[in-house]
């Protein structure tokens, strides 16, 4: 029924709808669904405004509005139990990126860029910071594996 369908925008609205929908037996839209939405509705926000940023008011609600997208995706990802071989086989790679990268700063704040890895000190770094960093590398590996593996062949046919 169309009538059970829930929009992107109805979990903002109601923070209690998200886990209520997840744990249906087919949630319409699907987990992964929800995470592309979320995703591509916050990245669609940061990417629309071409102007030079100015700290207003319109400006601070887009960034409410990125935040929240994004930590219903991470609590969507969550309810996935993070496994990225489903995110490998459903979620651009692009979306893989945003949601990890969402992660890092949510966990990391100002060592969230994973440029600045190299030389982090794991030690002080509590254990829900270390999953976020240890799921971000394991991700990255798997992406460049994935991406030097060859495609299925091309079929030639020999014609003389």
């Amino acid at each position: 029924m169309a009538s059970d369908i829930v929009a992107w925008f109805e979990f903002l609205l109601n923070p209690t709808l998200l886990e209520s929908h997840l744990n249906q037996t087919n949630p319409e839209p699907s987990a992964i669904g929800l995470i592309i939405q979320f995703i591509y509705n916050s990245i669609k926000r940061t990417e629309g405004n071409n102007e030079v940023e100015t700290v207003d008011v319109s400006t601070q609600e887009s960034n409410k509005k990125k935040n929240a997208l994004s930590v219903l995706a991470l609590k969507t990802a969550a309810h996935l139990n993070w496994n990225l071989e489903i995110f490998e086989q459903k979620l651009p790679l692009h979306m893989q990126d945003a949601l990890l990268i969402a992660l890092l700063h949510e966990t990391l704040e100002e060592l969230s860029s994973p440029t600045t890895h190299g030389t982090l000190d794991t030690g002080p770094l509590l254990p829900y910071q270390l999953f976020s960093v240890a799921l971000y590398h394991r991700y990255a590996l798997r992406a460049l594996v994935q991406a030097k593996l060859p495609a299925k062949p091309i079929k030639v046919s020999n014609v003389p």
